[in-house]
């Protein structure tokens, strides 16, 4: 009990700050110093929601989250670049703060080893008759030349950053609350804390872009231009508004959450 409890405690206090610039919208803003660093604004603190040091003490600890996301968040765009035939690279951004990916057009070479390599696990599939893998492999090729005729592949490449951080919060839940062979209770900790914050993090960026105009503003130009957001992106390849591809990231993060908590809930963690 213990643990669940210190748990969720750091994991409120990481996401306190967090909620406060969310749904701000960065509308009033005093500024108490004349420096900033990249993807760090310290030279703005908003009125009214938090006092000055309560604020300096919390927003390091939420970016120091923040910075350990982008590590996986980036990778998730890039795989599924790479899994569509597209070399990319993910990077920090030095200039604009999180990170990017640069993609530089999809390769034929690429796209014709990953069908050798679906082919070459399909005939050991096969050999072994392991007919329920080769079922899976066959579906997973059927809906991969699907989205690659329908140009439905980049949608998904960009939606893929904050499905990386679905499939983490989902990882570190389960395997911090693991039974057998259970972690050592710091990794435990540091493990749960952290699939907890994304937890939070990953519904209260969809929530601010529904409910706040000032926030969907602030976070289309995130990278110095309109449009440059991934869910900005996201909903213009799908035609939607942002805020339905807010609701998209919900309703795929709910899915994929509930699971998880069944899964724990079976093995009686």
């Amino acid at each position: 009990m213990r643990f669940y409890i210190t748990s969720f405690i750091i994991a409120a206090v990481s996401l306190i700050s967090f909620a406060a610039v969310q749904f701000t919208g960065h509308i009033e803003t005093v500024y108490v110093f004349d420096f900033d660093l990249p993807g760090f604004p310290l030279t703005h603190i908003h009125k009214g929601i938090l006092p000055l040091p309560v604020y300096l003490l919390l927003y390091p600890l939420a970016e120091c989250f923040h910075y350990m996301t982008v590590t996986f968040h980036e990778p998730g765009h890039a795989l599924a670049y790479w899994l569509f035939g597209t070399p990319a690279l993910p990077v920090m951004d030095a200039v604009h703060g999180g990170g990017v990916t640069y993609s530089i057009g999809r390769s034929r070479a690429v796209l014709f080893f990953i069908y050798l390599l679906a082919a070459g696990a399909a005939w050991l599939l096969a050999h072994k008759k392991a007919w329920r893998p080769l079922g899976i492999l066959a579906v997973a090729v059927v809906a991969h030349v699907a989205l690659l005729l329908t140009g439905m592949d980049y949608p998904l490449a960009i939606f893929m950053g904050h499905g990386m951080e679905v499939a983490t919060c989902c990882w570190c839940l389960a395997r911090a609350t693991r039974v057998r062979n259970p972690l050592p209770e710091f990794e435990r900790y540091i493990t749960m804390v952290f699939g907890l914050h994304l937890m939070g993090r990953i519904t209260l960026l969809p929530l601010s872009l529904i409910i706040v105009d000032a926030r969907r503003a602030s976070y289309g130009m995130q990278k110095g231009r309109p449009g440059s957001a991934d869910l900005d992106k996201f909903a213009h390849e799908l035609g939607l508004p942002m805020e339905g591809a807010a609701w998209v990231l919900l309703a795929v993060f709910s899915i994929f959450l509930l699971v998880t908590l069944a899964y724990i809930s079976k093995r009686k963690a």
